[in-house]
């Protein structure tokens, strides 16, 4: 079955931020800086990372890191719906990390049952293992 799921793996510069000082609520992953491609400019616009503002009973938001590493993710429709970046030191291990999470993954897809009405189910994180989209 074709999913329209991919890997996406890249090599690049992450910020590694939350609210409040690191390991006191969530954490996330973002890009260090992001292209823009406008049709009207020859050139993309390269925008740097910026915090979100504060939100009300929150701590203010700040950095924690910014490393370069590898990230993977997996996308659906190349990035309309996606899992978090997972960052990895090598390239090998960021496909080993995947591959490891397409295994272990709840989702599943019913994609037909049988006489008995016994199901059938694929696993889009599997499929998606076979096309990677590699910057």
């Amino acid at each position: 079955m074709n999913s329209e799921w991919s890997l996406r793996l890249t090599n690049r510069e992450f910020v590694l931020w939350g609210y409040g000082p690191r390991g006191s609520g969530g954490s996330h992953i973002d890009f260090a800086e992001h292209s823009i491609h406008i049709h009207v400019f020859d050139e993309p616009i390269v925008l740097p990372f910026e915090l979100p503002k504060p939100l009300p009973n929150m701590a203010a938001p700040q950095i924690h890191e910014q490393v370069k590493k590898w990230g993977w993710r997996f996308e659906f429709k190349e990035g309309l719906h996606t899992t978090g970046w997972v960052l990895a030191d090598s390239r090998e291990e960021a496909l080993e990390q995947a591959n490891t999470y397409a295994n272990r993954a709840k989702s599943k897809t019913l994609i037909s049952t049988n006489d008995n009405n016994e199901p059938t189910y694929h696993n889009p994180f599997i499929d998606a293992m076979t096309r990677i989209r590699e910057e």
